[in-house]
């Protein structure tokens, strides 16, 4: 009986070993399970829960979220701000105020679109000083308003004032002042004053520069207020004195009186078509303005101008004198109600606004040509319509037209100070078949 008990007995102990391999596999299976079970009911639960979670405490996590985004990447209006011109935008940021200097001839523009035709204020020359407030993402610093307010195209700024130079054109030449006029040390506007030429007087000039002329002493002077001298003619005559004793013969000079006549003939030159142009001089039907324009008359006329010489002068006064900005006027009062167009009193008051406050856009320095040529007497009109855009396309615009001898002619003073600033005269007295595809009305 005891092998067989033995042998009982190691079956037995070899079941239990097995039996007990198999509980731990049974509860560490089970374990897994269970642990399964609990990560899966832990998932669910999350999942159950997150969609659970009241809609006010994921908003304020949402919240919280779009809070710190914002904060991060947010711009305070007073960093950056959006500009808006018609379809044209851009955006502006603010920096500390200081002085660069102009590297050569650039344009000074109302806004920072290279492709605006009609955005141009004034040609600064090489040197030029300017204060900038704040850049803009088109390549552009904003001017400080105290002096050149406006944009300017980064490329032709620097830091460092650089050395101004100029071409000089050598020719002699006699010019009349028409206004007293600073003599400058350089052929630019912010060069020293080293004296002055009164109006009226004669200088005799020995070469040019720009827009400036060089005179005999070294100085610079501003060329569009100098004009050619009147030709005058002068006459004698005899009167005879009788006596007992003998008889002599005197000669006097009588008052020196100009030799120009219109041509009656137009011999198709500007001058000949102005010139033979029938006047019609009349009032604008403003009083105030009517005072402006002679006051002007006064400083830019000289005696035996022709027609041409007074419209030129004209032309001329208003590029030079003029910046352009949008909706600058001078009160209404007494003016009635002007809206915008071919109309006596929108014409006087653009006009007045134009010439008073040295501001305006097309509009105002159409309307100040037309009202000056209506004093001189030449038939002109208001036109609104397009020009064409350096950039492409067309973009809306008001210009002169002057009827001469059943012909169109135009004028276009503020596309004129655009383009070059004046002293070209690229769109005075011109037919539309001559600025082909430059106007649409």
């Amino acid at each position: 009986m005891k092998p067989m008990d033995e042998k009982q007995e190691k079956f037995t102990v070899s079941q239990v070993i097995r039996r007990w391999n198999l509980r731990v596999v049974a509860v560490v299976t089970a374990s897994l399970l269970v642990m399964s079970g609990i990560c899966a009911w832990a998932v669910v639960d999350a999942q159950s829960s997150q969609q659970q979670q009241p809609a006010h405490v994921a908003a304020e996590g949402m919240e919280e979220t779009t809070s710190s985004q914002t904060e991060e990447n947010v711009v305070t209006p007073a960093e950056e701000d959006s500009q808006q011109t018609g379809e044209f935008a851009w955006e502006e940021e603010e920096i500390e105020p200081k002085t660069l200097y102009v590297t050569e001839t650039v344009r000074l523009r109302s806004t920072p679109d290279f492709d605006d035709e009609t955005n141009t204020i004034k040609c600064l020359d090489a040197g030029t000083a300017v204060t900038v407030i704040a850049t803009t993402d088109l390549g552009y610093y904003k001017c400080d308003e105290n002096m050149w307010f406006g944009y300017l195209s980064m490329d032709y700024l620097t830091e460092e004032e650089p050395e101004f130079s100029w071409t000089e054109v050598p020719g002699t030449a006699v010019k009349v002042a028409t206004d007293t006029v600073n003599k400058r040390s350089e052929p630019r506007t912010s060069a020293e004053v080293v004296g002055q030429v009164e109006s009226g007087q004669r200088v005799n000039v020995v070469a040019s520069a720009e827009n400036f002329y060089k005179l005999e002493d070294g100085s610079w002077v501003y060329a569009p207020y100098f004009t050619d001298p009147v030709t005058t003619t002068a006459t004698s005559t005899g009167s005879s004195q009788s006596s007992s004793s003998a008889s002599s013969t005197s000669s006097s000079t009588q008052a020196s009186t100009p030799s120009y006549t219109a041509p009656v003939v137009n011999d198709g030159t500007v001058q000949g078509i102005l010139n033979s142009a029938p006047l019609n001089p009349r009032s604008t039907g403003y009083a105030a303005t009517d005072t402006k324009i002679q006051e002007i008359f006064n400083q830019i006329f000289t005696p035996g101008m022709t027609t041409y010489d007074k419209v030129k002068a004209c032309y001329d006064y208003i590029i030079y004198n003029t910046s352009y900005a949008r909706g600058a006027y001078v009160s209404s009062a007494g003016f009635g109600n002007p809206s915008e167009g071919n109309n006596d009193a929108y014409i006087a008051w653009g006009a007045l606004s134009c010439l008073t406050l040295g501001k305006g856009s097309c509009n105002t320095y159409s309307c100040a040509f037309i009202a000056m040529m209506k004093m001189i007497g030449l038939d002109s009109a208001y036109v609104s319509g397009s020009t064409h855009a350096s950039g492409g396309g067309y973009t809306g615009h008001n210009w002169v037209e002057v009827y001469i001898g059943g012909q169109t002619y135009v004028f276009d003073p503020q596309v004129e100070d655009n383009i070059s600033g004046g002293g070209t005269y690229q769109r005075f007295c011109k037919t539309y078949a001559q600025v082909p595809g430059k106007y649409v009305k």
